[in-house]
C-alpha cells in the first residue's frame, strides 16, 4: 500500500508542477500567444511573430488583432478595435517589427 500511496503523492506533485509551469506559461505575453496558436492550430512565420510581439506590448491592442504575412515583408492586420487611433497604434506597432515592409490594415473599427 505505500507504494500506491507514493505513487498518487508524485503523480499528484507532478500535476501541481505541470499547471504550475503551464500558470507560468499563461503569465507571458509569448506564452499566452504560443497556447492560442497551439490550440487554434496555427503554426506563425518568424515575421507574423515579431509583429504580434510589438501588437501584445499595447495591452488594449494584442489580444483582439490577429496578423498573417502573405507575402515576404507584407502583413495583414485583422481583427476589432474601438477607434481609428487604435488602427494607427497598430499599424505603427506592425511597421517597428523588424522585416515588415508594408502593412495592410483590415481592422474593423466598433464603438466602445
Amino acid at each position: 500500500m505505500e507504494r500506491s500511496g507514493l505513487g498518487v503523492r508524485l503523480g499528484l506533485a507532478a500535476a501541481v508542477g505541470l499547471g504550475a509551469l503551464a500558470s507560468g506559461l499563461l503569465l507571458t505575453r509569448p506564452g499566452r500567444r504560443l497556447v492560442a496558436d497551439v490550440f487554434g492550430g496555427r503554426r506563425r512565420s518568424p515575421l507574423e511573430s515579431r509583429v504580434l510581439d510589438e501588437l501584445w506590448s499595447d495591452r488594449l491592442l494584442g489580444r483582439r488583432i490577429d496578423v498573417a504575412e502573405v507575402e515576404p515583408g507584407r502583413v495583414v492586420l485583422r481583427g476589432r478595435v474601438r477607434s481609428r487611433d487604435e488602427v494607427g497604434r497598430a499599424m505603427a506597432l506592425a511597421e517597428r517589427a523588424k522585416g515588415v515592409k508594408s502593412v495592410v490594415d483590415q481592422l474593423v473599427v466598433q464603438g466602445a
